[in-house]
């Protein structure tokens, strides 16, 4: 009977030896190249170029070398071609002493001309391939999405980190891999990103130590870049899409020479699908709720008709950017950014149906009307006001 005991302990011992082994495919922090960032460009031999942002433990000098890679801080960049985007990764780890981790990299940009020629094949090897992040942002650049990378900006480590920060705060279109890929495959197959290119350096400090900015928004078609968006159309696609929120807009005053700026606090939009006699259409309900941030008009911020007219001026402006972004996206790109073919396939699916393989062309002639209601909430804690 002692034995068997014994025999026992000792093969629970053994067990838990087994256990507290450690993961026999780990791979060590110090084996790994961390990807932060990485852009695609279009190679003038029609291959792809991959340039990736690589987090070096220590802040290495700056400069570049002549491989194409450069060290900026903490990150630096290296840049590859290949005949396919995996090809481009088989090549960029030949260059490299580390194994390439992609499980940290938060932002992927198409340099415009790639965008151009489609990026749904790039699009696909990075949704199905195992390390990449599905949260990741995507990013359409003008010029060289490489040009991006090798930014030095001041107040961040890296331009990746810049980008992300300033997606978090500046009211554009945020659009990680998982959504791009939803709105590719939808019943519109349209995408727009955030469409961006290199601020210009201070006088005096290097080319490179400035920043990227947004500049709009990159439409998408079939996953090709049919088009450009400028501010004040990508702000009306917000206000259309429900995601114009906590931002600061300036409108005119009616019957006034001065400016007002507000702060959105609050605002909902509607969309409501019609098919009457043939003819299809849609009812954008637009409210908002705003407080004041500064008037030029010197008027009293407390009288109800000057409040009353710096609404109908906020309403104008807003309807105004809507109507900027419908005609770009009707009649210059033919494209259905805003999701109207799922407003209709929900409401009305069997004449979705019929107009399915032609939508582009249906989508083009709907007629939308817009309906604006903006309310003021806090003029301010005084009614004086400076003259002008």
């Amino acid at each position: 009977m002692k034995h068997i005991r014994r025999f026992r302990r000792l093969a629970a011992l053994g067990i838990t030896a087994a256990l507290l082994t450690g993961c026999w495919d780990r791979s060590e922090l110090n084996d790994l190249a961390l990807v932060m960032a990485a852009g695609f460009d279009q190679a003038e031999s029609g291959r792809i170029l991959l340039s990736a942002q690589i987090y070096v433990p220590k802040a290495g000098g700056s400069g570049q070398d002549r491989s194409k890679g450069s060290a900026q801080g903490q990150t630096m960049v290296k840049t590859v071609e290949g005949e396919t985007l995996a090809d481009a990764i088989g090549n960029l780890q030949m260059q490299l002493s580390r194994e390439i981790f992609w499980g940290h990299g938060e932002v992927f940009i198409f340099g415009e001309e790639r965008a151009r020629n489609g990026i749904e094949k790039d699009l696909n090897l990075l949704l199905h391939a195992r390390q990449p992040r599905e949260r990741a942002n995507i990013y359409v650049s003008k010029g060289k999405a490489a040009e991006i990378l090798r930014l030095a900006p001041r107040l961040e480590r890296d331009s990746a980190e810049s980008l992300r920060e300033m997606s978090r705060l500046n009211k554009v279109p945020d659009v990680t891999m998982v959504k791009l890929l939803s709105m590719l495959s939808g019943a519109e197959n349209t995408a727009v990103l955030p469409y961006i290119q290199v601020r210009r350096s201070q006088p005096g400090t290097p080319s490179n130590q400035t920043s990227p900015y947004f500049v709009g928004s990159a439409v998408l078609k079939e996953g090709r870049l049919v088009g450009l968006l400028d501010i004040q159309a990508t702000r009306g696609l917000l206000w259309l899409k429900n995601e114009n929120k906590d931002a600061i807009f300036t409108s005119d005053i009616a019957g006034s020479k001065g400016k007002v700026s507000m702060w959105i606090i609050n605002h909902h939009t509607t969309l409501v699908p019609s098919i009457r006699e043939g003819k299809w259409s849609v009812d954008a309900y637009i409210e908002s709720k705003s407080n004041l941030l500064q008037s030029t008009s010197g008027g009293d911020v407390m009288d109800p008709e000057w409040i009353r007219r710096a609404e109908i001026g906020a309403s104008e402006e807003i309807e105004s950017s809507v109507r900027s972004a419908l005609e770009k996206a009707q009649k210059a790109y033919r494209s259905d950014i805003f999701g109207f073919g799922e407003l209709f396939r929900r409401h009305y699916p069997s004449q979705w149906r019929a107009v399915q393989k032609n939508w582009n062309d249906v989508f083009s002639g709907i007629d939308v009307r817009v309906h604006v209601r903006t309310r003021l909430k806090r003029p301010g804690v005084t009614n004086d006001s400076i003259p002008y």
